[in-house]
């Protein structure tokens, strides 16, 4: 791998005992640790030993899976950010040198708020503005945490048009000079979906499209339409667009080209999410100064007459 040139790999270990000895001697700034390096509690143990001798040590975990409880004891015992095994050799390095530049290790009570956080998320889901001044008071990686909890959904039969028709009203009214054109058909168009969450995600695309285009008078087009076994809830703004570089990251957890201030702490890896939960698809197509278009593809759902009875089938399983 190679770092920025400001830092320096000054040695590798092959257990957690030799990585508290090399910290000892070494006082190395940066620790990218495998957590299952051995047994999983002897590495997040090791993180603890090194952290009581160097809490200024940042200790970034490699694991192999999002898994929740391991997680979270990293976090305790002083861990700063992880990463899976699975990313790429860039996306490692990226975290090696967000930690080495700014990321301030997350202590045992921080990770003690998260746990709180997830024995209320459930029933603070019932207002989601309740939970978005929750998360917007969490680090990147707390918030990412967050995330899977908030995508446990609750399905029926849904008209997309109602959804979306109330989430145009709720932001018109903070779209300032932006005007915001919704054609949205009259007659039905039905899936199966959390309509709650389903509404969220079309707010939050739609709180991004004001964002990006500021303060500057601009256009949001929402269009809403079936094709072939698909609705359709396409958001496009004339804004500065997305750059290149971005759109392959813009729904990886942690990722945000906007500051902590206006950060809802949902973002798009929450709306990536709820749509594949629902056997959908978020599309993006964007290009610098040409703005930027969403595609919301939710499958549509099929009436079927079968012995005098109407059966619903869901056209996307």
């Amino acid at each position: 791998m190679s770092f920025e040139k400001n830092i320096e790999v000054i040695g590798q270990v092959r257990s957690c005992r030799e990585a508290v000895e090399f910290a000892k001697i070494r006082s190395p700034v940066v620790i990218l640790m495998d957590i299952e390096m051995e047994e999983r509690r002897d590495g997040i143990d090791a993180v603890a030993e090194i952290m009581d001798l160097y809490p200024q040590t940042k200790i970034v975990m490699l694991t192999v899976q999002e898994d929740e409880e391991s997680i979270l004891s990293s976090f305790e015992a002083g861990a700063c950010d992880y990463v899976l095994k699975s990313a790429s050799a860039k996306e490692i390095i990226d975290a090696v040198e967000a930690a080495y530049n700014n990321c301030s290790p997350i202590r045992p009570m921080i990770a003690g708020k998260i746990r709180k956080q997830l024995k209320h998320v459930k029933k603070l889901k019932d207002n989601m503005y309740d939970v978005i001044s929750v998360i917007t008071m969490l680090t990147p990686t707390e918030r990412a945490i967050l995330i899977d909890f908030l995508t446990t959904l609750s399905f029926g039969i849904t008209d997309i048009k109602q959804i979306v028709a109330s989430a145009v009203d709720k932001m018109k009214a903070s779209s300032g000079k932006i005007i915001i054109n919704a054609n949205i058909p009259d007659t039905p168009l039905e899936c199966y979906a959390d309509k709650y969450h389903l509404s969220e995600v079309i707010i939050n695309i739609i709180k991004n499209a004001i964002e990006a285009i500021g303060k500057d008078a601009g256009t949001i087009d929402i269009n809403v339409y079936a094709e072939q076994g698909w609705n359709i809830i396409s958001i496009s703004d004339n804004g500065p667009g997305i750059p290149r570089k971005h759109l392959k990251k813009i729904f990886t957890p942690f990722f945000s080209t906007k500051s902590t201030s206006k950060n809802w702490g949902i973002g798009l890896t929450f709306c990536y999410k709820t749509i594949k939960a629902h056997n959908g698809m978020l599309l993006v197509d964007s290009k610098t100064k040409n703005g930027t278009k969403f595609n919301i593809l939710l499958p549509m759902v099929l009436k079927q007459s079968s012995a005098g009875e109407n059966n619903l089938k869901h056209s996307g399983t």
